[in-house]
């Protein structure tokens, strides 16, 4: 799994170093003693990180005013009808100003300035064999930080549920066939998009790591915007109008899923694997500018991309930098969230506490709308282990 998180990685960095230094140490030195006070040194450094990450992992989440448990889904009116209809016709929509709250930035602010701290700490992941997609990345924020947890379950489950129509049938949020309507989180991804450094993703959609659910799931993904995004500078994201590639969707998903002799599927290489694919899906695309809470929303089935950087000169830039010398490069920040309903069931690369086949049930997938399970909030609170 090349999504692996970023502990696992950082152990496994660590455990490899450790047995080259074991090995080292035994041929070039036959002092016992000496061998006994490298690996003592070595057995500390490990504990150490293991309980740096466990104090990571059981971080207590702060909700609006320091409370334990998220107030409820804000209601949601902002997705007019025309927008519905584009929504379930093209398979995305873009929402200017999603995150603005009517002109009150204050939350944006803290949620940027958060971002940055992230992407300033984030595991560049230099010492592991990965692709070179996304250098800085990062999942389960809304776990991890406050200002994404409110994002998570309190701005945005009722948008989710206007888009997947919910609540509409009658006032106690059942369906017609009068089971209750829930939304639970899927994932979400923070991605810190360098020029140098970053490849990005080609025409995709979600695979089993970024949309650990079945296949017949539906569902709803949040890109977010968190550093200005400029057509004419790239580094943004484009979608395709889903109304123009029907008749090619499943030609073109199967090649990117199709693992044949390599090590996984090719998820993010389209232009190598499908060339016309890539062309038509190209056609069919559109790219925006977009300011700092600015949202891309589209449907579980709505191929994306990264959209590569194009060289601009340094003075007329919008892009920010991010300080760290040799590697001081361009960047742009997002974040993304994916929410499914509560039907939804899991498969692919998903926490061992969710059965496989089963329907989520696992506070590592909390349920938002139209409430939380305090049970789920409980146990995110007292510290969920890493996935």
């Amino acid at each position: 799994n090349i999504f692996t998180a970023q502990f696992q990685i950082q152990r496994r960095v660590h455990s490899n170093r450790i047995l080259q230094t074991i090995k080292q140490t035994a041929n070039q030195s036959k002092n016992m003693w000496h061998n006994a006070i490298i690996l003592a040194a070595i057995v500390i450094s490990e504990l150490a990180l293991l309980q740096k990450s466990k104090a990571q992992s059981q971080a207590t989440i702060q909700f609006r005013g320091g409370a334990k448990h998220p107030k409820p889904p804000v209601p949601s009116s902002i997705i007019s009808q025309e927008e519905l209809e584009a929504y379930h016709r093209d398979g995305f929509i873009l929402k200017k100003g999603l995150l603005k709250n009517h002109g009150d930035t204050a939350a944006l602010d803290k949620l940027i300035e958060s971002a940055k701290e992230i992407y300033a700490t984030c595991n560049p992941q230099k010492d592991v064999n990965l692709p070179t997609y996304f250098k800085k990345l990062t999942f389960d924020l809304w776990r991890r930080q406050d200002e994404f947890a409110q994002l998570a379950f309190e701005d945005l489950p009722s948008v989710a549920a206007e888009l997947l129509g919910f609540g509409q049938s009658n006032k106690n949020n059942n369906n017609d066939n009068g089971e209750e309507e829930t939304i639970r989180i899927l994932r979400d991804g923070f991605f810190g998009f360098q020029q140098k450094n970053n490849s990005g993703c080609g025409f995709h959609v979600d695979d089993k790591a970024f949309w650990p659910a079945s296949y017949e799931t539906t569902g709803v993904n949040f890109w977010i915007a968190l550093s200005p995004m400029r057509i004419e500078e790239g580094g943004g994201i484009r979608v395709v109008n889903q109304s123009k590639v029907e008749p090619i969707f499943e030609e073109c998903r199967k090649a990117i899923t199709t693992v044949g002799d390599r090590a996984f599927a090719p998820t993010c290489e389209m232009e190598t694997v499908s060339p016309d694919c890539h062309e038509k899906m190209l056609a069919a695309s559109v790219v925006f500018d977009m300011e700092p809470g600015d949202a891309l929303i589209w449907d579980r089935w709505t191929f994306h991309r990264s959209e590569p950087f194009r060289p601009v000169p340094e003075e007329e830039g919008s892009g920010e930098q991010d300080g760290s010398g040799e590697d001081d490069d361009d960047y742009r920040l997002r974040y993304t969230i994916r929410y499914v309903p509560g039907t939804a069931k899991a498969w692919g690369y998903h926490h061992p506490s969710q059965v496989t086949g089963e329907t989520f049930d696992s506070p590592h997938y909390p349920q938002v709308w139209p409430s939380v399970v305090k049970s789920e909030i409980k146990s995110i609170q007292n510290g969920l282990d890493e996935d």
